[in-house]
Formats: structure tokens, C-alpha cells, sequence
């Protein structure tokens, strides 16, 4: 009762946002991918601010590490991490994945000791700014090269879809539709009922 009640804003508010964004948004694997994002963004925005006060001289080399080292490898880790995704319905998410990143650095460096430098915002709006087209040019362009396969196969981690019950992979959770693996219902059952029948 108290779970229904808790999920009816939610279910009004992704009513409100475009299809592309929420598409396979109640996937319980996207909103783990989301929460790891926003659990290594934001550790990472405390320990830049941790440092920050030990550190001498006019370069502060935590928040260039942060920012170019850090950072980065999270967005291409989320980016690589949906190649086997269609990047049509991938694309949306992960530019919320990104959002998400860039706040939770935010809010971890507030959370942490000292004062919060005035430019970080700033300067977080410039690098998610970047991070947006290249990680979506990255995502576009390696599935130009190389297209997804089409099989009974599960986008997300390849598990063999044959004889599954519902249309969700039973190892990751991902709903799929046939269609777009390119195979029919009738390829999907297992071959001794697909004989029977």
C-alpha cells in the first residue's frame, strides 16, 4: 500500500517527459546503473573536497584529477556500458546519467569540509556541456562500426533469450520486445514445444 502510494508521483511525472528519455526507465538495471553513477560522482566530490584544504599553490590538482581523470572515465564507463543498447533508446538515459553525474559532484564537494569553490558550477555546466556530445558521438559511433546483432539474444548482457516466460531477460531484468531483436515470438519458445505445437 505504502509502495503503490510512493510510486503514483513518479508514474505522473515520467508521463510528463518525452518518450525517448524513459524508455525502459523502470528497468530495475537502469536505475542500478543511475545510483552507482550518482554513489562514485558524488564519493568523488567529497574526497576533492577532503583535499583540497591540505593542498598548497595555485593549481588545485584534486579538482583537475576530479574533473580530467576521474570523471571522464565514469562517463565513458556508462557510455561503453550501453553499446549492446539500441543508442535511439540508450541516448536519453544517458544523458540523464550524466546530469546525474555532474549534480552529485556538486553536491559531494558542498557535502565536504571547506568552502565550496564559487566557479564549480560553472565549471561542471562547461564539462557536462562536453561530456554530452562526445559520449553520445561515442555511443552512436561505435554502433555505426558495428551494428547490434539481431538474434534472441539480450541487448543488455547477451544472455540467450530462448524459452524465456515473460518478455524480460531472466538474468539482468531488461524487458526486450521481439521485434527489435529482430525474431519472432514463435523462434523464442524452446524447439520440442515449438514441435508440439
Amino acid at each position: 500500500m505504502v509502495a503503490a502510494s510512493a510510486a503514483a508521483p513518479l508514474k505522473s511525472f515520467t508521463h510528463l517527459m518525452p518518450t525517448f528519455v524513459i524508455t525502459r526507465l523502470t528497468s530495475s538495471a537502469r536505475w542500478r546503473r543511475l545510483l552507482i553513477a550518482v554513489v562514485t560522482a558524488g564519493a568523488t566530490g567529497i574526497a576533492t573536497a577532503f583535499v583540497r584544504p591540505l593542498a598548497t599553490g595555485p593549481i588545485h590538482y584534486e579538482s583537475v584529477f576530479s574533473t580530467l581523470v576521474v570523471l571522464p572515465l565514469l562517463c565513458l564507463l556508462l557510455t561503453l556500458s550501453l553499446r549492446r543498447v539500441a543508442w535511439r533508446a540508450a541516448l536519453g538515459w544517458l544523458i540523464l546519467e550524466l546530469t546525474a553525474v555532474c549534480a552529485a559532484f556538486i553536491i559531494g564537494v558542498w557535502l565536504g569540509p571547506g568552502r565550496m569553490h564559487h566557479d564549480l558550477p560553472e565549471v561542471m555546466a562547461v564539462f557536462w556541456l562536453v561530456a554530452v556530445p562526445v559520449c553520445a558521438g561515442l555511443l552512436v559511433g561505435y554502433q555505426w562500426f558495428r551494428p547490434l546483432p539481431t538474434g534472441p539474444y539480450c541487448r543488455d548482457c547477451g544472455y540467450c533469450l530462448i524459452g524465456t516466460p515473460s518478455d524480460c531477460c531472466p538474468e539482468c531484468g531488461r524487458p526486450f520486445d521481439p521485434q527489435k531483436l529482430g525474431v519472432t515470438r514463435e523462434e523464442l519458445r524452446p524447439q520440442g514445444l515449438a514441435a508440439r505445437r
